[in-house]
């Protein structure tokens, strides 16, 4: 945490306090020279602390120059306590592993113990911490109330700290939001934090986590050719950004566009350029098996299946204590669909029940809807037209109810075959006439991911 202090915003903290401390509202210090909007004015940092009207208020509070400077010293030494004490906090929340259970309440233990007003110039950040600490424990619904209070402190008490907080707050909700597979309102937070953004303040790199979480929600939402667009831009400042986590989403995500426009040798020049890069600064954690995940599913595009199966078996072996679940859902999805291109029924069967046991789990419907899919291509490749069917039905749900319009409609394809294959006329029409109502709000251009080969 930067330090967001200056001795005018100071100055108006501690003329608030002096009286609040002293029992006193702004009408009680109210008179002919002095009205309550003017100091109200003062204490939203509108009067310059030099002017002759901040220090007529001064003297009705019983304080003078002298003391005032004392006491915003005293204040800048308690803060820059305060700004060690929230930095080790945020070093603690950093940590991908979060600690025991244990571990964990003495984090929030720490933040329950500050007490500070509401006009406290780090009040922001305490509440920022405090979604942090809940957004990592996966209550969202506390984060999402915490970012939000964060940003109503700074705009009600006009709090203008030197970091980006408005926009760190917007980003976590963005992530709130899509956690909780709402990409319409994740997007609409992006919008937001985008345009608090403030480069000459601390933080700059809030920027790029907006950005690259822009591209993913994208992605997610059917729009790809927005996301190209907008990665397209982003490309020739890529070494520009320090944050290297960061920095290798850009990599996963232009190389899993590449993939999709079939671009394969370019997709797999830029899959090992960003595993590379986590090699060298030792950033083998989700992003590193991220790539490792595409670079398995070029070559299964490719029906290079060894060279696949070997990327794949690398991911699961350096995850093996299932520290992130997301990438497992992934690994087991693409090797029934390597099992499923060879006919290997057992395995494909055995990776996909594994992939929608951990989806339902966690749960990521986003990913369950895909590994739904591929059950039921296992099932309906061996001729089980009718037990493949509630699969596919599960899907288009789930899809349509979260936005999910592109997989929608590849589960539909799927059921629609199913129909038609077991000559059920009427469920048949029925999948064909919603098929066309999604291909005409899309102006269609079909999914790709693998479901099959």
């Amino acid at each position: 945490m930067e330090n967001p202090y200056t001795e005018a915003s100071l100055a108006r903290y501690i003329v608030k306090k002096t009286r609040k401390d002293l029992g006193l509202n702004q009408k009680d210090l109210e008179d002919l020279s002095l009205s309550a909007s003017t100091i109200s004015n003062i204490e939203r940092g509108e009067v310059d602390p030099r002017d002759e009207t901040f220090a007529y208020l001064l003297k009705k509070l019983n304080l003078d120059q002298a003391k005032l400077d004392s006491l915003i010293q005293q204040e800048q030494y308690a803060m820059e306590e305060l700004r060690f004490y929230f930095d080790c906090i945020e070093t603690m929340l950093d940590n991908q592993n979060f600690g025991s259970t244990e571990g964990k309440l003495e984090i929030l233990n720490k933040l329950e113990a500050v007490k500070l007003e509401d006009f406290h110039t780090s009040a922001p950040w305490l509440s920022y911490l405090k979604g942090r600490y809940y957004y990592k424990s996966n209550d969202f619904k506390k984060a999402r109330f915490h970012f939000e209070q964060a940003i109503q402190l700074c705009r009600i008490h006009k709090l203008e700290p030197e970091n980006n907080i408005i926009s760190l707050c917007y980003n976590q909700l963005s992530s709130c939001s899509h956690y909780q597979n709402d990409f319409l309102s994740a997007l609409a937070h992006v919008k937001n934090g985008l345009e608090a953004f403030d480069d000459t303040k601390k933080r700059p790199e809030v920027r790029y986590l907006l950005l690259s979480n822009k591209i993913l929600y994208l992605m997610k939402s059917s729009q790809s050719d927005l996301a190209l667009q907008l990665l397209s831009e982003i490309w020739e400042s890529l070494s520009e950004i320090e944050n290297i986590p960061v920095r290798l989403n850009f990599y996963k995500y232009r190389s899993t566009l590449l993939r999709e426009q079939e671009e394969f040798n370019k997709a797999i020049q830029i899959c090992e350029e960003g595993i590379e890069l986590a090699r060298k600064t030792k950033m083998q954690d989700d992003g590193y098996l991220d790539l490792l995940n595409i670079l398995g599913s070029i070559y299964l595009k490719q029906r290079l299946f060894n060279k696949a199966l070997s990327r794949f078996q690398m991911a699961l072996e350096i995850d093996r204590n299932l520290e992130y679940p997301r990438r497992h859902i992934d690994i087991h999805s693409y090797l029934a669909v390597l099992f499923l291109a060879q006919q290997d029924w057992k395995q494909a069967y055995a990776h996909i029940q594994e992939a929608i046991q951990i989806s339902r789990k966690l749960p990521d419907i986003f990913r369950l809807s895909k590994a739904l899919i591929i059950q039921g291509n296992c099932l309906s490749h061996q001729g089980h037209y009718a037990d493949a069917v509630p699969f596919f039905q599960e899907a288009i749900k789930l899809t349509g109810k979260h936005g999910f319009k592109h997989r929608q409609h590849s589960a539909l394809l799927k059921l629609t075959n199913c129909f038609d294959m077991m000559k059920s006329n009427d469920e048949f029409i029925t999948c064909m006439k919603e098929m066309y109502i999604l291909q005409k709000e899309l102006h269609f251009k079909s999914e790709d991911d693998l479901y099959e080969l």
